[in-house]
């Protein structure tokens, strides 16, 4: 069995660049992460997760459909939040 969050299998079977919309091509992009993920990731449960963005104390989710009810989070908005909290730590010690 596959030990990598859902989301990350996914990608890796999305293979070659991105168009972006001035027709430049990108290797990479922004890894996005479902609920389920983010929790595993952070170490919270979805209510605190919810909690946290409706306080703007936790990165909104993208929508991932116009209309539809699928959310997920971009990495690197995940990562910042991580690093802010390590900093906070860091100050009080």
């Amino acid at each position: 069995m596959n030990n990598e969050p859902r989301a990350l299998r996914a990608l890796s079977a999305f293979g070659g660049g991105l168009l972006v919309d001035n027709n430049e091509t990108i290797d990479t992009f922004d890894r996005l992460y479902r609920l389920q993920d983010v929790e595993r990731l952070v170490g919270l449960k979805r209510t605190k997760i919810k909690d946290l963005v409706a306080e703007g104390a936790f990165p909104k989710p993208v929508p991932l459909s116009d209309g539809g009810r699928a959310i997920a989070w971009l990495e690197s908005e995940l990562r910042v939040w991580q690093r802010a909290r390590i900093a906070k730590r860091d100050q009080v010690a």
